[in-house]
């Protein structure tokens, strides 16, 4: 047992490492999105808002029920569940799909988990996400979010630009070199007679 499992690390070592390093991102990037609602919602909280730009932008400490920029409020326990289990799902995606290394999808999956799990968190120790981070411009307001938020929202983006550019590349790549294979098969079938 022990030697299959050694085997298995040696021949992939390679895929481990880059899934450390992936890992290492999230748990960056959950760090950061933790210790900036300690910090910044903590003070916002404390003392009242913090103007970093007058009527543009500043920290306000919000309580969110809901889900990300604030939508389906009051849905704290459906919304943990949710997210709980997209997180195990996406986490036993990052693994399932460790060969494919494109950047572009790897830096998504690694943002929406990360985001996931910082929203995931909050829910499950205070039973609200700490937003902060509040956009004003002119008579707009923007929803106020975290830095989960941003994470889950770029690694959205990012998964949409994979779906367009490269899975559908790659798809079509795959049903070409598949139509090439049958045309060869046929011609050495033809070639038999």
């Amino acid at each position: 047992m022990w030697n299959k499992v050694r085997n298995f690390l040696f021949k992939n070592k390679k895929l481990i490492i880059n899934f450390c390093v992936e890992v290492f991102f999230i748990i960056l990037v959950l760090l950061f999105d933790l210790l900036t609602k300690k910090y910044i919602y903590g003070k916002a909280q404390a003392s009242g808002d913090i103007v970093i730009i007058p009527k543009i932008l500043c920290f306000t400490a919000v309580e969110n029920t809901g889900a990300s920029f604030g939508i389906l409020k009051n849905s704290t326990k459906f919304l943990s569940y949710i997210s709980l289990f997209s997180v195990i799902l996406l986490f036993a995606f990052m693994i399932f799909s460790l060969k494919d290394r494109n950047i572009v999808l790897r830096a998504s999956l690694v943002l929406i988990t990360a985001g996931g799990l910082g929203n995931l968190v909050d829910r499950f120790k205070y039973g609200y996400v700490r937003d902060f981070v509040s956009f004003t411009i002119k008579d707009w307001s923007f929803a106020v979010f975290n830095f989960a938020d941003s994470a889950l929202t770029i690694g959205c983006i990012l998964a949409i630009i994979w779906v367009i550019f490269y899975f559908s590349k790659k798809t079509k790549d795959e049903k070409d070199a598949e139509s090439l294979d049958h045309k060869e098969d046929a011609d050495l079938d033809n070639h038999n007679f």
